[in-house]
């Protein structure tokens, strides 16, 4: 997922990149004509010319990391790199709440319940304590029960249909062996001792990654938390751009702005724009590593 949505925030970035170039370029065009029509200098029309053009390799850089980010998307889906992929959500239809709650407990139990750390932890406790308990056998006789059934017949002459199986004695047999060791070379003791070592292992190594996985959870939603009120925060601001920008506008052609002061409000639009596409991209990762955390895509 976060492959995919550094793909898209890619694709947003080169949006804003292109808009700011082609509003400069209209910029230049205004120029143009006032310069033809004697209102503005040459020394207007050039300025308005470099500030276009100086925006071309910031378009070019956001182009490039879109085709690296949809290489790496590519590669992460298993596709082939050739074809054209692109991630493709509407960015006016990503939902963002303005605030977020999460039961911090509640989300914990699931992830100790389905994640496969925990479930490979209580396999690996189930054959620690079988191992201990053999190793404890060690110290118990070891009782060996065998029976038997025979039989003989009473003479050596048997006539054909006679009730010779009525004549033959049967003999039973029941034998217990019982076998232990006195003393072992404390082989026994080593093995209790060495399993014990690993049941404890087991069970710090199952308390640390309990640890850890209530660590994820909580770092997961503080991530969110963040991002939500940098989204918040950023959306604001492009609005606040935006009207900086048709004022500014309007300014310059009441000849009371310069096209320093158009290029200064675009830049503060675009740096708004980066900032919430951004957050977006890091608020939806932040969303699928919660995911991860509870053990939802496992």
């Amino acid at each position: 997922k976060s492959a995919y949505y550094d793909a898209w925030v890619k694709g947003q970035l080169v949006t804003v990149a292109q808009a700011s170039y082609d509003n400069m370029g209209r910029h230049e065009q205004e120029m143009r004509v006032f310069y033809q029509a004697g209102t503005k200098s040459r020394y207007d029309l050039l300025q308005a010319q470099v500030n276009h053009e100086g925006l071309k390799p910031d378009l070019i850089t956001a182009q490039n990391n879109l085709a690296l980010a949809n290489m790496k998307l590519a590669t992460t889906i298993g596709i082939e790199k050739a074809r054209q992929i692109t991630a493709s959500d509407d960015a006016s239809k990503v939902s963002i709440p303005q605030s977020v709650e999460f039961d911090l407990e509640k989300l914990v139990e699931q992830s100790y319940r389905d994640r496969p750390e925990m479930r490979e932890l209580k396999v690996t406790n189930e054959i620690n304590a079988a191992q201990l308990k053999m190793a404890y056998a060690g110290y118990k006789p070891k009782v060996n029960l065998t029976a038997s059934l025979g039989g003989s017949t009473l003479d050596n002459q048997t006539n054909l249909g006679t009730d010779w199986a009525g004549d033959m004695t049967k003999d039973w047999t029941l034998m217990m062996n019982v076998t232990g060791n006195f003393f072992d070379g404390f082989k026994t003791p080593s093995l209790v001792s060495q399993a014990k070592q690993t049941v404890e292992k087991a069970e710090l190594d199952e308390s640390y990654t309990r640890d850890t996985m209530r660590l994820d959870v909580q770092q997961a939603i503080q991530t969110i938390h963040g991002d939500v009120e940098t989204i918040t925060a950023s959306k604001a601001q492009i609005d606040l751009s935006k009207e900086n920008l048709r004022l500014t506008q309007s300014r310059f052609e009441a000849g009371m702005a310069t096209t320093t002061d158009i290029m200064d409000a675009e830049l503060a639009l675009d740096k708004a724009s980066n900032a919430y596409y951004q957050g977006v991209s890091a608020y939806l990762t932040a969303l699928a590593q919660l995911d991860l955390s509870v053990g939802k895509d496992n």
